[in-house]
C-alpha cells in the first residue's frame, strides 16, 4: 500500500510527541503522507500534517505499536521519534521487512547499546571521550558502597530512560539526590518499580554549557552532514528538558561527537549531548540519542531536514541538498522556559531582566505555528491537566555554575513605555524585540502573524538562486571574453584564460581590497570623504541610540522627510527607514535601524528618483533608474494580498522577477500611511500605490536600462565619488529629478558608494533585450585583457 501521493509510501512516526510533530510537519511540507503511532497526548494528534493519528497508549505503546505494523492495513517508512521507536525497530527489524516496511537505517546493536546509558559510557570511555563517575546499583549494598565513595549531592538516572518515563510517569530525566538518605529513598521507590538505576556525578559548570553534535552516518561510517547546538536553559536548570536552544557552530563538539559515533558503530541518525566540565574544560559525554529529538524543529528551521534524509536514506533515495545551516537561530519553549526563570531566579544564576533580554532574538517554537494552531492548543490543555495532578514536589537541582550579574532596565523617555524600556534595557536585542513589536502595534496581529507564515515562501527564493543567476550571469561573460570557467562551489567561479585566472563569487570580485570594501561600508566615513572632494552629498547628522537629541534638533529643521539608517556596517538597504516626519516616527526608526549597530545617521531624504551608475576605473559601464515596488489594485485584494501575490510570483520566477521579495518593513508602513492606506485597503482596479520608498527591493520590472544622457557634471561627480573612497569598482547611487542636469542646478546628491555593486541589478531589467552586459568589461579587467 503507497500513499495518497503516488509512488511515495507514508512515513510512519513510532512516538516522540512534540519531536513526532516536527517530523510530521517536515515530511507534510514536500507531500509526504504521515502517520503518527504515539500516546494519546501527543500534540502531534491535533495537527493537520498528520493524515492518521494510532493512540498506543501509556502501558505498552511498543506492542501496540508493532501490532499495528503487522496488521498490513499500511507500509510505509517507520521513522523512530522515541526511544520505544528506537528499541522496536532495533529488535524486529527483519520482521518488519517482511511486512513490507521500511525502518529507518541504522546498525540495530548498536541502536540497543546507546539506549543503554552505562554501555554508552563504556563505548565513550574505550574511545578517550571523558563520561562522568559512574557506578551501577543493582542492589542496596552498592547503594551503601556509592555513599561512601561519591560526593553529594549525585545524580541517579536510569539505565534505560524511556522504561523510567512510563514506569514513572514523570517527564524528568534524572533524579538529584542532595543527601545520603535521599539516595536510597528513590532506589527503593525505583526499583520497586522493576527499573535498573546507575548514579553518577554531577558535572560542574554553567548550566548553558550543554552542547550537542548531530551527524547522519552512512553506510561506510561518514557523516553526510554535521550540525551543533547549545541549550541555553532548561528546566529543571542542570538536568532537565530543554527549553531555550540556540544553533552553533563548534568545531570541537562536531569532532568529539562523529568520534563517539563512528567508535559506536552508530549508523544513520545520531545525536550526542556533552557538559563542559567546568574543572578541566573538557567536553563530557552525557547522552546518545540515534533518532529525532526535541530539537528538530530548530534544526528544520535552520536548513537542515533531517526527517527527509532520512526517509530518503530508508528507501535508498539520493538525500536532499545539505547546504551549511544558520547559526544563531533559538527555539524557545515559552511556558517551561518560564518556569525554568523562577528556579534560576531563586538559585541566583538569573535575573528577569537577563530573562528577557535573552529572548530578544526572533525565536522559533516547539509546537505553534499560525498554519497548523491546534497542536498548540493540545499541548496547553495537557500541561493544563498535568499541572493540577502532580505527584510530588520537585527535589530543587544543585547550582552547578556561578550566579549572573544582575542589571536593571533604564527609563524610557519616549511615549510609548513599554517598547521604550525594552529598548533601552536589552541593547541591540532590546530595539529588536521594540521593531517587532511595532510591527505588530502598526499593522495588527493577524498581518504579523501572516507575515511569519509567509517566511516559509521567502526562503523559497533562496541562496540558491542568486548562486544560479551569478553563475549564468559570469560563465556568458567568460564565453565573450574566451575565457573559461570552472564551478568551484555554488555561486563561487574560476575564470581562466591562457595563464590569466580569478575567482569571482556573486558580485564579489578581485579588484578592490579588503580595507577599501570597509571604508565603502562606512556611510558616514564616505560621506565625510564626500564632502572633502566636494561632492553633492545629503546634509546629514550622526547619531547614537543612547541620545536621540542631535537627530531630533535635525528633523525639526530639516523642512520634510528624512531618512534613518545604519552609520555603517550593512548594505542592500538593511535598516534604512525612510518617511520619518515626527519625533514619534524617528523613536521608531531607532529600533528598527539600530538593531545591529550603534551608530545612526539621519539625513534629508532626496528628491527625484534612484540612478546606479555602475564606474569601472572611471569608465561609466551603465545607468539603471530604479523605480520604489508598488502593487496594482485589481478592484477586490487588499493591498496585503496584493503584497502576497507579487512575492509568490517572484517565488514561481526563480530570480528573473527579482531576488528579493516584499517583506513588512516601517518602510511600507510609513509610505501606506503618507499615502492614507492601509494593509487592508482594497485598491480600485488599475490603480497603482508605492508600498515603499526605498528600491532595494523592487521588481525587475522597476528597473530601467538608462539610454539617455547623463550630465557630464553627474559623471564627473560620480568619478570624483569612486576616488574619493579609493574603490576601481563602484556602484554609485544618484538621487536627481533630472540627471542630464548638474546635481547643483536640482539640489539632487550621491546617496551612496558601493563597493561590491550587485551586478544583478543591471540584467534584471524591464527590458532584459537591452540590459548591458556588464560583468564582460568587468572580467576584461580581471583578466587583464583590453576592450574589445
Amino acid at each position: 500500500m503507497i500513499g495518497s501521493n503516488g509512488s511515495n509510501p507514508p512515513a510512519i512516526v513510532l512516538g516522540g510527541g512534540i519531536t513526532a510533530l516536527s517530523v510530521a510537519r517536515s515530511l507534510a511540507a514536500v507531500g509526504r503522507t504521515v502517520h503518527v503511532l504515539d500516546r494519546g497526548s501527543s500534540p502531534a494528534r491535533a495537527s493537520r500534517s498528520v493524515s492518521a493519528f494510532v493512540d498506543v497508549g501509556e502501558v505498552e505503546p511498543q506492542e501496540r505499536m508493532l501490532e499495528w505494523l503487522q496488521s498490513g492495513g499500511v507500509r510505509g517508512v517507520l521513522l523512530a521519534g522515541s526511544d520505544d521507536g528506537v528499541e522496536l525497530i532495533a529488535r524486529n527489524r527483519r520482521e518488519l521487512l517482511e511486512h513490507g516496511h521500511h525502518p529507518v537505517e541504522g546498525d540495530d546493536e548498536a541502536l540497543l547499546a546507546m539506549l543503554d546509558k552505562p554501555r554508552t559510557y563504556e563505548l565513550a570511555r574505550g574511545v578517550g571521550i571523558s563520561v562522568p563517575e559512574y557506578l551501577p546499583l543493582p542492589d542496596l549494598a552498592a547503594v551503601e558502597a556509592t555513599i561512601e565513595r561519591l560526593e553529594f549531592p549525585c545524580v541517579l538516572k536510569p539505565v534505560q530512560s524511556h522504561l523510567f518515563a512510563r514506569r514513572t510517569g514523570s517527564p524528568d530525566k534524572v533524579i538529584v539526590a542532595g543527601s545520603p538518605s535521599e539516595l536510597r529513598r528513590e532506589w527503593e521507590r525505583l526499583t520497586s518499580l522493576s527499573l535498573a538505576m546507575f548514579v553518577t556525578e554531577v558535572i560542574v559548570g554553567d548550566s548553558d554549557e550543554f552542547v550537542s553534535y548531530y551527524g547522519y552516518l552512512d553506510e561506510t561510517g561518514e557523516s553526510l552532514l554535521h550540525f551543533t547546538k547549545r541549550k541555553i536553559r532548561q528546566h529543571p536548570p542542570g538536568f532537565g528538558i530543554g527549553t531555550y536552544h540556540e544553533t552553533t557552530s563548534d568545531p570541537e563538539v562536531a569532532e568529539v561527537g562523529l568520534r563517539f559515533l563512528q567508535a559506536a558503530g552508530v549508523r544513520g541518525l545520531g545525536n550526542v549531548e556533552f557538559k563542559r566540565d567546568a574543572r578541566d574544560g573538557r567536553l563530557t559525554l552525557i547522552e546518545c540519542n540515534p533518532r529525532f529529538t526535541l530539537s528538530n524543529e530548530l534544526i528544520r528551521a535552520s536548513g537542515i531536514d533531517l526527517a527527509l534524509v532520512s526517509y530518503n536514506r530508508a528507501l535508498q533515495l539520493p538525500p536532499p541538498k545539505l547546504n551549511s545551516y544558520s547559526v544563531g537561530l533559538h527555539l524557545w519553549d515559552p511556558v517551561n522556559d518560564s518556569r525554568a526563570l523562577l528556579e534560576y531566579r531563586r538559585r541566583g544564576e538569573l535575573s528577569a531582566s537577563g530573562w528577557l533580554r535573552s529572548l530578544m532574538h526572533q525565536q522559533r517554537f516547539p509546537t505553534l505555528r499560525i498554519d497548523d494552531p491546534m497542536p498548540t492548543v493540545a499541548r496547553i490543555r495537557t500541561m493544563s491537566r498535568h499541572a493540577f495532578s502532580r505527584r510530588s514536589p520537585r527535589i530543587p537541582a544543585p547550582s552547578t555554575g556561578p550566579a549572573e550579574r544582575r542589571t536593571g532596565a533604564t527609563g524610557a523617555r519616549a511615549a510609548n513605555r513599554v517598547m521604550e524600556r525594552l529598548a533601552q534595557a536589552g541593547g541591540r536585542r532590546g530595539r529588536a524585540v521594540a521593531s517587532r513589536l511595532d510591527l505588530v502595534a502598526s499593522t495588527g496581529v493577524g498581518p504579523a502573524w501572516r507575515r511569519v507564515r509567509a517566511e516559509r515562501l521567502f526562503s523559497q527564493l533562496s541562496e540558491g538562486t542568486r548562486d544560479r543567476l551569478y553563475e549564468r550571469i559570469w560563465s556568458e561573460a567568460a564565453e565573450r571574453c574566451g575565457a573559461g570557467s570552472v564551478k568551484l562551489s555554488p555561486g563561487l567561479l574560476e575564470l581562466r584564460r591562457e595563464d590569466r585566472r580569478t575567482r569571482v563569487y556573486h558580485q564579489v570580485v578581485e579588484l578592490d581590497d579588503p580595507v577599501t570594501l570597509q571604508v565603502a561600508l562606512d556611510k558616514a566615513l564616505v560621506y565625510e570623504l564626500l564632502a572633502q572632494s566636494g561632492v553633492p552629498h545629503p546634509a546629514h547628522v550622526q547619531w547614537g541610540p543612547p541620545d536621540p537629541q542631535p537627530a531630533v534638533a535635525f528633523l525639526a529643521h530639516a523642512g520634510g522627510p528624512c531618512v534613518v539608517k545604519p552609520a555603517a556596517g550593512t548594505g542592500g538597504g538593511h535598516g534604512v527607514v525612510p518617511g520619518v516626519r515626527s519625533e514619534a516616527d524617528l523613536l521608531r526608526a531607532m529600533w528598527h535601524s539600530a538593531r545591529q549597530v550603534d551608530r545612526l545617521l539621519i539625513e534629508r531624504q532626496g528628491t527625484g528618483s534612484v540612478y546606479r551608475l555602475l564606474l569601472l576605473d572611471g569608465e561609466l559601464l551603465d545607468v539603471i533608474r530604479s523605480a520604489a515596488p508598488s502593487v496594482t489594485g485589481d478592484g477586490h485584494s487588499t493591498i496585503e494580498q496584493l503584497i502576497a501575490a507579487e512575492n509568490e510570483r517572484r517565488v514561481k520566477a526563480d530570480g528573473a522577477a527579482g531576488l528579493s521579495l516584499l517583506g513588512l518593513t516601517l518602510d511600507t508602513v510609513l509610505t501606506l500611511r503618507a499615502g492614507g492606506w492601509r494593509l487592508d485597503s482594497v485598491l480600485p482596479a488599475g490603480a497603482r500605490v508605492p508600498i515603499r520608498v526605498g528600491t532595494n527591493n523592487n521588481a525587475a520590472e522597476d528597473n530601467e536600462t538608462w539610454k539617455d544622457p547623463v550630465a557630464a557634471a553627474v559623471l564627473e561627480d560620480a568619478r570624483r565619488a569612486a576616488e574619493a573612497v579609493g574603490l576601481r569598482l563602484a556602484g554609485v547611487d544618484v538621487i536627481t529629478t533630472d540627471i542630464s542636469r548638474p546635481l547643483g542646478d536640482t539640489g539632487g546628491v550621491i546617496a551612496e558608494v558601493n563597493g561590491t555593486p550587485g551586478l544583478h541589478h543591471h540584467y534584471l531589467v524591464a527590458d532584459p533585450e537591452r540590459a548591458t552586459p556588464v560583468a564582460v568589461p568587468v572580467l576584461q579587467a580581471l583578466l587583464g585583457l583590453r576592450s574589445e
